[in-house]
C-alpha cells in the first residue's frame, strides 16, 4: 500500500505520475500544431533531428495510417457486396417478368423487396465507410500530403445510350457529354478513387483514397461499358486540391 511506502519512494512514483502527465499533455498539444501549422512545426522537428512518429512514442500517424488501410478494404468488401446485390436484383426483375405463376411471381416480388433493403443497407454503410475514411484522410494530409493519392480511376455513374443523360446519379456535377479529357468537374456525391490497374474492370481495383464533395479532378480518359439500355461510365482523373467535404 502507498501508507506503507517510503517516503522517497512516494515521491519518485508522484513524479513519475507528473513527468506522464506532462508528457501527454505535450503529445496533445503537439499533434495540435502539427495540424494547425504542419510545415513549419515539420521544419523544427526535422532541424532537431527528430522524425514524425519517434517524439516519445508517438506514433499517431501510423495508427491513422493504419486505420485509413482497414477502411479501404472493408469499402472494397462493401462495394463488392453491393455489385453483387444490383447483380441479383437484375436478374430478379427478369424472373418476375417472365413468371407467369401467380404464387411464383409473389415469391420473387418478396425476394426483390428484401434485395432492395439489402441494397439501401449496403449503400449507407458505404456511405459511413467513406465519411469515415474521408476525415482520415484529411488528418494525414495536413502532415504527408504527398502520401495521399491523388490519380486514379473514379465511378461517374450510367449515362443513357446517346451519352446525353444521367440514368443513375451521378459523382460528378456535368452532363455525360461535357465529361472529357482535359475538363475539370466537381464532384457532387463521395466516390472511390481506384488505383490504375489497367484492368478492364476498374471497380475491382484497390481503394486509395476517397474524393469528398466539392472537391475538382481533370480528366485525363473516359471508359464506356454496355449497361442496361446504356453506358457504364468510369473515368482516369487527377484531383485537384484538397479532399473537400
Amino acid at each position: 500500500m502507498a501508507e506503507g511506502k517510503h517516503p522517497l519512494e512516494r515521491g519518485i512514483a508522484a513524479s513519475r505520475d507528473a513527468l506522464t502527465a506532462v508528457r501527454d499533455a505535450l503529445l496533445v498539444a503537439l499533434l495540435l500544431l502539427l495540424l494547425i501549422a504542419p510545415a513549419a512545426i515539420n521544419r523544427r522537428l526535422t532541424a532537431a533531428g527528430l522524425t514524425q512518429g519517434s517524439i516519445a512514442g508517438l506514433q499517431w500517424k501510423a495508427a491513422v495510417k493504419q486505420s485509413s488501410t482497414a477502411a479501404k478494404n472493408a469499402g472494397q468488401q462493401i462495394a463488392d457486396v453491393e455489385a453483387k446485390l444490383d447483380d441479383y436484383a437484375a436478374r430478379l426483375r427478369a424472373l418476375e417478368a417472365t413468371a407467369a405463376d401467380p404464387e411464383l411471381k409473389s415469391s420473387i416480388k418478396q425476394l426483390a423487396d428484401e434485395m432492395r433493403d439489402s441494397r439501401e443497407k449496403a449503400r449507407l454503410a458505404d456511405h459511413a465507410l467513406k465519411t469515415s475514411l474521408l476525415t482520415q484522410q484529411r488528418l494525414i494530409e495536413k502532415v504527408s500530403p504527398a502520401s495521399v493519392a491523388v490519380h486514379g480511376w473514379i465511378y461517374l455513374g450510367t449515362a443513357t445510350d446517346d451519352k446525353e443523360r444521367w440514368t443513375s446519379s451521378p459523382t460528378v456535377d456535368a452532363r455525360p457529354s461535357n465529361v472529357q479529357p482535359g475538363a475539370i468537374v466537381k464532384i457532387r456525391d463521395q466516390v472511390y478513387l481506384r488505383k490504375d490497374t489497367g484492368a478492364p474492370t476498374h471497380g475491382t481495383a484497390s481503394i486509395v483514397a476517397v474524393l469528398g464533395v466539392g472537391s475538382s479532378v481533370e480528366v485525363r480518359h473516359v471508359e464506356y461499358g454496355r449497361a442496361d439500355g446504356g453506358w457504364r461510365v468510369w473515368a482516369d482523373v487527377t484531383r485537384h486540391g484538397p479532399s473537400s467535404r
